[in-house]
């Protein structure tokens, strides 16, 4: 123990030597204060208090280890101390330009884009936290040259610190990408309403191919919804600034429009399909009777006024007194 006491007394002068802020420890009170413990139990060792002194020497040695551990902490303390704060000094740099990129990159996009008045007040809240940040850092700076803490607490106060600034440039990388996003968000946008005339005009022309009488008034004008909105569409990606939730609502009114619309007309272009064969098919019970003729005329007429589901129960209803199952053999050939 008194070795180990000694050997502690020379290493505290060697750290005040080597420029280590030991008096934030009261170590060499400590060490004062073990002595006179050791003193103490060695009393009583005279008096043949074993069990006592046993005890007693335990606890001296594990005080000694843990001021061996508090002067070991403070020596690493002091190697992350002074490389995290270069470090991190030059992550300032280097996140000050990339802000700067920031406010360069958002003045050029306000020239085509909306950018919100949320996000630019955001932008100005990451500059103010990177100059808190730095100002903090300056402090830290300060306190390690004049020696105002040990290094194990400005550890501490690095390891927080590197937390929030972490935190900041990830706030500043989420930024960068919404802009970025903007540019996308148009490109997919435009892409969305080239796909949308596509489909609408292959619509169009599965009708004409289809040789049907015609589409009915309901889905002419859902047809006709269906351009307007495209249309919409495309006229807010013309104007300037861009107002993307403007873009983005528009083209979704029109996937909505031209999906219905698109699906619509394949539905009514088989019902043609099938009111034209079951009409066909019913031909051959047209001399049975003259109602039955009457029906199928009355079929024919609502066929050519393109009412095809009306036209499909006037044929059904005519024939399935002879084939009840008539339906099942139609929709074979549709």
């Amino acid at each position: 123990i008194p070795g180990d006491l000694k050997n502690l007394l020379q290493g505290l002068e060697e750290m005040k030597n080597d420029g280590y802020a030991m008096e934030h420890f009261s170590i060499a009170d400590n060490i004062q204060q073990l002595e006179e413990e050791r003193q103490e139990a060695l009393n009583k060792l005279h008096m043949l208090e074993i069990a006592d002194v046993q005890a007693r020497v335990k606890e001296i040695n594990a005080s000694i280890d843990d001021i061996y551990d508090a002067l070991e902490t403070e020596v690493k303390s002091r190697a992350y101390v002074l490389k995290m704060i270069q470090t991190i000094k030059q992550r300032i740099t280097a996140t000050k330009e990339r802000l700067d990129e920031l406010f360069a990159e958002t003045e050029y996009v306000q020239r085509s884009y909306h950018v919100t008045e949320e996000e630019l007040r955001h932008h100005q809240h990451l500059a103010k936290q990177l100059k808190d940040l730095t100002q903090r850092l300056s402090a830290i700076d300060t306190i390690v040259e004049q020696k105002k803490q040990s290094y194990t607490s400005i550890h501490e106060m690095l390891v927080d610190f590197s937390k929030e600034y972490d935190e900041l440039e990830k706030n500043i990388e989420a930024a960068e990408k919404k802009l970025a996003d903007l540019r996308h968000d148009e490109l997919k946008a435009k892409e969305t309403l080239k796909q949308l005339k596509g489909k609408l005009l292959r619509a169009k022309r599965d009708v004409q191919k289809s040789n049907i009488p015609g589409l009915p008034d309901s889905v002419l004008k859902q047809m006709m919804q269906a351009e307007k909105a495209l249309q919409d569409a495309s006229e807010t990606l013309t104007q300037v600034p861009l107002d993307m939730k403007a873009v983005t609502s528009k083209a979704e009114e029109a996937v909505a429009h031209v999906e219905s619309v698109v699906e619509k007309t394949k539905e009514t272009i088989e019902k043609a399909e099938t009111a034209e064969l079951i009409i066909q098919y019913g031909n051959r019970y047209r001399s049975y009777s003259e109602e039955i003729n009457e029906l199928l005329n009355e079929a024919e007429q609502a066929f050519r006024s393109f009412y095809y589901d009306e036209a499909i129960d006037i044929a059904q209803s005519a024939i399935e007194p002879f084939e009840p199952n008539v339906m099942e053999k139609i929709k074979q050939f549709v």
